[in-house]
Formats: structure tokens, C-alpha cells, sequence
């Protein structure tokens, strides 16, 4: 009897010990080891201020090669000639990021001026939105930002652009501080503070007033100087 009542004793025991130690285990067997941050080799590196997208080359239709996490910094080795895109190495590849989205220790202006690499890839389509036209303005959101349903911080929201997408500019503000654009498949307007300007002149865009009208740009008048 004793025997029995100690058979089914050391059982209970044996059974608690399975039901701790195997989670444990098994939680122990699934854990991803976190990757190491990315340091600076040299005294002149750009240190990501968000999760940012590293390219092959100087702009978003170029391929993701990966993405550099807030904090880590990556060496300079490189700059467009207008300072908005910056050559970094990149876990020992060639990658480019936006000067835009980097805190810079060191002056931009002594980088060497670069241009895309050999491996360099160009993606497609350029951008979510479809190709771009030729002479088209092509923005960059800076940051997560509001698509609104008029040219105003009063209006509707209608959804919100990730940081980092690039867009066409379909219309604008007379004043320039807000842009028409199509992401989602829906068309409003974004304060132009939020975008970096890629390409493009925005004075040969369409000016439309708050209601969606069409306006005329106004002609620059020119002082009259004596013959």
C-alpha cells in the first residue's frame, strides 16, 4: 500500500517537473537572437533617426538592399551633388540613404561626389502609384503623414502615407504648401512640409484653389526702368 501511494506520489512530481521545464524549453529552442547595431568605423557616419530603407543607389526607384534601425550608424562614403542622398557602406556593400532621414557627424560637403554604382538596381514600377510621366514631380514623404480631403489641417483625413513613399504630384497650392496626390487609391491633398522634393519643377504643376477649381498662375510683374 505504502509503495503504491509513493509510486503515484513520485508520478504527481514527475508530471509538474514535465509541465514547467518543457515551456521553458521549447520557448528557449524559438528564440531569435537579435541582430548586433550597426557601428561607425570612422569619425564621419550618419545615424538613422527612424527604421529606414537602405538602396542600391541614390533614390527610391533603386532596389531595398535592407534597412538600417534607429541608431545605428553606417560610414559616409559618398554624396549626390545635391547633398540629399548619401553613400554609406552598408554591412560592406554599397548603399545609399536619404541625407533626410540621417543625423550627420562630420560636414556632408567634404564626401566626395557620387553617383549610382555598378550594382545599383533600378526597380519597377517607380512608384505605388504607377510610372511616372516625363518632366512629372515626384515627392518623398518624410514622415508618416495625413492625406487630407482639401488643402487645409481643418480637413478630413483620409488615410495616412508611411514615411518613405514616394509619390507624383498631380496639382498644387497656389502658395505651394500643399500638393495633390494619388496614393491608395485616393486622391488628396499633403502639406508640402512633409515632403522632400525629389524631382520635377513645381511651378509647371497644375494650381487648383480649395474646391478643386483650376486657377490661373498670376504673371510676375517687372518694375519699368527709364530708357
Amino acid at each position: 500500500m505504502y509503495r503504491k501511494q509513493l509510486m503515484i506520489v513520485s508520478l504527481i512530481v514527475l508530471t509538474l517537473m514535465v509541465a514547467v521545464i518543457a515551456p521553458a524549453m521549447a520557448q528557449e529552442s524559438t528564440a531569435v537572437p537579435q541582430a548586433a547595431a550597426l557601428t561607425a568605423s570612422t569619425d564621419f557616419y550618419a545615424t538613422a533617426n527612424f527604421r529606414v530603407n537602405v538602396r542600391s543607389g541614390p533614390g527610391t526607384p533603386y532596389t531595398v538592399l535592407g534597412q538600417a534601425r534607429q541608431g545605428d550608424a553606417l560610414d559616409i562614403t559618398g554624396r549626390t551633388a545635391d547633398s540629399r542622398w548619401l553613400r554609406m557602406n552598408f554591412n560592406g556593400q554599397e548603399g545609399w540613404g536619404s541625407a533626410a532621414l540621417f543625423d550627420v557627424t562630420g560636414d556632408v560637403a567634404t564626401a566626395p561626389e557620387a553617383v549610382a554604382g555598378a550594382t545599383a538596381v533600378l526597380r519597377q514600377p517607380v512608384n505605388p502609384t504607377g510610372s511616372a510621366s516625363s518632366g512629372a514631380v515626384m515627392v518623398i514623404t518624410r514622415v508618416n503623414g495625413n492625406l487630407r480631403a482639401a488643402p487645409s489641417v481643418n480637413a478630413d483625413v483620409l488615410t495616412t502615407i508611411p514615411f518613405n513613399t514616394t509619390l507624383e504630384v498631380l496639382a498644387r497650392s497656389a502658395a505651394n504648401n500643399w500638393v495633390r496626390v494619388n496614393f491608395d487609391n485616393q486622391t488628396g491633398w499633403v502639406s508640402s512640409g512633409l515632403l522632400f522634393f525629389q524631382s520635377g519643377n513645381i511651378d509647371t504643376v497644375t494650381i487648383l484653389d480649395a474646391d478643386g477649381n483650376v486657377v490661373q498662375p498670376q504673371p510676375t510683374t517687372q518694375a519699368s526702368t527709364s530708357p
